[in-house]
């Protein structure tokens, strides 16, 4: 039996936390779209910076295996290119570590682990850097290489990253710490992860126009430059950094749920990828030989110059377009303001008009008031007169308010009148006999007549009385 109820009570719970969470998240959708649509996209660039890191983090490990098992395409990428080198694949591969252990507790183990993973990448950097601006060997670029002659001619350069992978493993470090410590802006660290996310977009476009002074900048070594793997590594090594924290800085314009942010998201997305595709494809003509080097990269200007006219189109279009809305809106509140307007001052008369005609049946219920409080005055004529003065005065007020609701009613189109024949002395008596009684109030002398030949009119007698 206690079994049973510990397992009731537990189901219970489970359908409680179930019943809660459908709640918030029904409450979320209708009350809150908006932030429920951001909160996805912030949660979706977050998981896109984890797979990036993963896919960086097989760049060396398909590197090794190409090592180990003598297989150049997973070093090189294509035959005749400059391989990945050893101190290239162990940066690529502490740099994509240390993306996966940054977090946004400073204090924490794997924000400490991943802070000392990216000093380890600025002294790699620097020091590579360094080897190749003062002509210096420091011996660290064969740590990782065993039984390699030193007869060789590439034995100085041997497991030395390019001069552009030094300088990527610089702003790598510098990017991570950004991740990690509070004291380097995230706005800086994303701007050394646009720059380290160029730099290999250029080294891998170049690829496809055998464009070695791309792809091996500040290098007239033969067989030195970054390789292919490296460049679509250090790429998506970008990437991670700037989807790790899409709500600080550049980041934040890609993230909200507008039709500026779809459109900011689509123009980057294809300057990433149009330049490496297009100069993939536009090779492909001169392997065949349809036509020369020349040709390509006049035929690749034509491509990525008709896709910034179009995506200058599309922006010129969606600004019109927010533009006009803009306009709309504008215009539309305006009106909003001058009805507005015109209902206060209506408001104003309407309040003022009634506030006038309220006095007279006040006066008079006032002065019945006053009368029924000196009992040697009264009689019985006089205690029947005020009663139907005081009744009269309550239907006019009565008939005040009415009027108010009539107001109202103009207002929604829902306004009717009461039509039908009667005597004027029906309605016009009760006016006089409210004058009476202010008169009598004065000691004045009030006399009305009214023709008994007058004919019956048709007209809404609460309205009119």
């Amino acid at each position: 039996m206690v079994g049973s109820s510990h397992f009731k009570q537990g189901m219970f719970m489970l359908v409680k936390k179930i019943m809660q969470a459908a709640s918030s998240w029904y409450l979320v959708k209708e009350l809150d779209s908006q932030s429920f649509v951001k909160a996805r996209l912030i949660e979706r660039s977050r998981l896109l910076a984890i797979w990036l890191a993963i896919i960086a983090m097989a760049c060396p490990v398909l590197a090794a295996i190409g090592w180990i098992y003598n297989i150049s395409v997973l070093t090189r990428g294509f035959p005749n290119l400059p391989s990945m080198q050893h101190n290239t694949a162990f940066g690529l591969l502490i740099g994509a570590i240390g993306l996966l252990l940054s977090t946004e507790n400073i204090r924490s183990l794997r924000s400490r682990t991943s802070c000392f993973l990216a000093i380890i990448l600025l002294i790699l950097g620097l020091l590579t850097f360094s080897e190749y601006l003062f002509s210096v060997d420091l011996y660290i670029d064969r740590l990782f290489l065993f039984g390699l002659s030193s007869q060789s001619n590439l034995f100085l350069y041997a497991g030395r990253p390019a001069p552009q992978a030094a300088l990527n493993f610089i702003l790598l470090g510098l990017a991570l710490f950004s991740l990690n410590r509070r004291w380097v802006s995230v706005d800086r660290g994303q701007t050394c992860a646009i720059i380290l996310g160029g730099n290999a977009l250029i080294a891998g476009t170049a690829y496809s126009f055998s464009s070695s002074q791309f792809y091996d900048l500040f290098s007239k070594i033969p067989g030195i430059g970054m390789a292919v793997t490296t460049s679509f590594g250090f790429l998506a090594l970008a990437g991670a950094i700037l989807f790790r924290r899409p709500t600080i800085g550049v980041m934040t314009t890609f993230i909200n749920n507008t039709r500026s942010s779809a459109l900011a998201r689509k123009v980057v997305l294809i300057c990433v990828l149009l330049p490496p595709i297009v100069g993939g494809l536009t090779s492909i003509g001169v392997i065949i030989g349809w036509y020369d080097s020349a040709a390509q990269v006049s035929l690749f200007a034509v491509v990525i110059i008709g896709a910034i006219l179009r995506a200058t189109w599309l922006a010129t279009v969606h600004a019109e377009s927010e533009e006009i809305r803009a306009r709309a809106a504008f215009d539309s509140v305006k009106a909003m303001n001058v009805d507005l307007q015109e209902a206060v001052e209506t408001r104003e008369k309407v309040l003022a008009i009634v506030s006038h005609d309220l006095k007279n049946p006040l006066n008079v219920i006032s002065l019945a008031g006053a009368l029924l409080q000196q009992p040697e005055l009264l009689d019985t004529p006089l205690i029947s007169g005020l009663s139907t003065q005081v009744h009269r005065a309550v239907h006019q007020m009565e008939r005040l308010i009415g009027d108010l609701l009539d107001f109202a009613k103009i207002k929604g189109g829902t306004f009717a009148v009461d039509m039908c024949r009667n005597k004027p002395i029906e309605f016009i008596s009760p006016v006089f006999e409210s004058m009476r009684v202010l008169a009598d109030a004065k000691r004045q002398h009030f006399i009305a007549e009214v023709s008994p030949t007058l004919k019956d009119v048709n007209c809404d007698t609460f309205r009119i009385g």
